[in-house]
């Protein structure tokens, strides 16, 4: 019986839920949100070259630290008096279109920082290897990207091995039809009891929002508190829909 009436209360409270404005305003205002993100990503990701550092850069010859015996020439009579460096770079298209060369406003190439030098770099990884066909041409100190297909998720891995100081840098610059390609963050595949626990966390937060909802209209709460659970019946809300977003939406993931 108790748990009858238990069934009725929540009931009563979930049709005052529903029939407040309160929160058809919440609702509504994350659906504006929400589309409005969505649409936002859609009209940035029509052409969108984009790379990510997947090794950050790492000495492999110290100049300070390094045997005596140990020397190493850049050409038949010239010794290298800097340390030396390896990086992996991955680039790929993060759009919804393949980027042809006539969609390109400014070379895409790898340029390296003032006190840098080029020694060396390999392609070592691609995503559609034999097709995309992607190709370094080097001209001075830089290295200008080449290729034959550059399809959606079309990408590569690239190995830079360049000699310099610890503040040198690599990084790529170019425009693609007035997007210029940016660095981002790469993120990893997700496992699959992730893809089980995100939306349970998501539901969770959500359905306690609720309940703080609830609590409220139950209780009749009124001036302070009536402010405080409302409030955090609503961060709870928005915190659960972020949390997918973050998971699922937001960042990059590697082509391969």
């Amino acid at each position: 019986m108790n748990n009858f009436i238990r069934i009725l209360e929540i009931k009563e409270m979930l049709k005052g839920i529903f029939r407040s404005s309160i929160f058809w305003t919440i609702i509504i205002g994350l659906i504006t949100v929400g589309v409005s993100g969505y649409l936002f990503l859609l009209s940035d990701k029509r052409l969108k070259p984009v790379y990510a550092t997947v090794t950050k850069p790492s000495i492999i010859y110290d100049k300070d630290n390094s045997s005596a015996k140990l020397r190493l020439l850049i050409s038949d009579t010239v010794y290298l008096n800097k340390n030396v460096y390896v990086t992996s770079i991955a680039v790929w298209n993060a759009g919804r279109h393949a980027i042809s060369s006539s969609d390109v406003r400014d070379s895409i190439k790898v340029t390296l920082s003032d006190s840098a030098d080029l020694l060396d770099y390999t392609i070592i990884k691609e995503s559609h290897a034999g097709i995309s066909n992607f190709r370094f041409q080097k001209i001075d100190n830089q290295l200008y990207l080449d290729w034959d297909y550059f399809d959606p998720g079309y990408g590569f891995e690239f190995q830079v091995i360049y000699s310099g100081e610890n503040n040198s840098s690599v990084a790529l610059e170019g425009m693609v039809f007035g997007n210029r390609i940016k660095e981002v963050q790469a993120k990893r595949a997700l496992a699959t009891y992730e893809y089980i626990i995100a939306p349970i966390i998501c539901l969770i937060m959500i359905l306690t929002g609720i309940v703080t909802f609830l609590e409220i209209k139950q209780k009749n709460q009124k001036g302070l508190s009536a402010i405080v659970n409302l409030l955090i019946g609503s961060g709870l809300i928005l915190f659960g829909f972020y949390y997918v977003y973050r998971i699922f939406i937001m960042g990059f993931r590697l082509p391969f």
